[in-house]
């Protein structure tokens, strides 16, 4: 294949990937939440907003994300034994917003329980430099006209074996929910694979765990009274 059609194709197997394994997003079962879906009120500058299974810009248009995964500063484990380079991350940025024609982009976020050798590995709530980094990187995002940028906790010792959030992601989660209240580019990503759940068993004790933190993001949001972000949540099985 070549280079040109490749990147074509995979951004757009990207996108079709992001929005369609990110199952569903949470419509009126949200506490607290409007028939939209959230607490965004249809035609707020610059927020996206949901009603049914669709999200829709401010203009009442259906929104159609085009773009691709972005490791953070860690890059998938990559990165973790030399010093984090949030430039490099902006200049990945520029290559698939300006070059590609990239409107989304879903930044992954990666963080360890123990160093194992890596220079940088804890999350948000215990690195600053790397919550620094993240906000950086998602100002920068900002900077690009149109484009909006998914925060999806990829890899985090928090969750469970399987997979699920849990308290100690809430909290990253409320910390996240405060810093980027008023910005509108930004959109959530609760987790990225929950494991095994084969015979859907467990289906509703993942989606408790799902809705534990969709609500506890909101209740950040109602507390300011920032409009609502669009949060997008992995389905409940493999």
């Amino acid at each position: 294949m070549k280079k040109q059609n490749y990147k074509n194709y995979h951004l757009m197997v990207s996108i079709s990937f992001i929005l369609s394994i990110l199952l569903f997003l949470y419509g009126c079962k949200i506490k607290n939440g409007s028939e939209n879906g959230d607490n965004t009120p249809p035609g707020s500058k610059g927020w996206l907003y949901t009603k049914g299974n669709k999200i829709y810009t401010p203009d009442g248009q259906v929104w159609q994300g085009r773009g691709a995964n972005l490791q953070d500063t860690r890059g998938c484990n990559a990165c973790t034994w030399s010093p984090p380079n949030a430039a490099e991350i902006k200049r990945r940025i520029d290559e698939l917003v300006d070059v590609w024609g990239a409107d989304f982009i879903r930044l992954t976020m990666e963080s360890y329980g123990t160093s194992q050798g890596r220079t940088h590995w804890q999350g948000i709530l215990l690195d600053r430099e790397y919550l620094d980094d993240i906000i950086e990187i998602v100002d920068y995002i900002k900077s690009k006209p149109g484009v909006y940028v998914l925060l999806s906790l990829w890899s985090d010792p928090g969750f469970t074996q399987l997979g699920w959030p849990t308290d100690n992601t809430i909290e990253t989660w409320e910390t996240l929910a405060e810093i980027f209240k008023n910005d509108s580019h930004v959109l959530y990503g609760v987790a990225n694979e929950p494991q095994s759940n084969w015979s859907g068993s467990l289906d509703r004790d993942c989606w408790e765990a799902m809705n534990r933190t969709v609500e506890a993001i909101r209740a950040v949001e109602n507390l300011f009274g920032t409009p609502g972000h669009v949060i997008a949540v992995q389905g409940t099985r493999m």
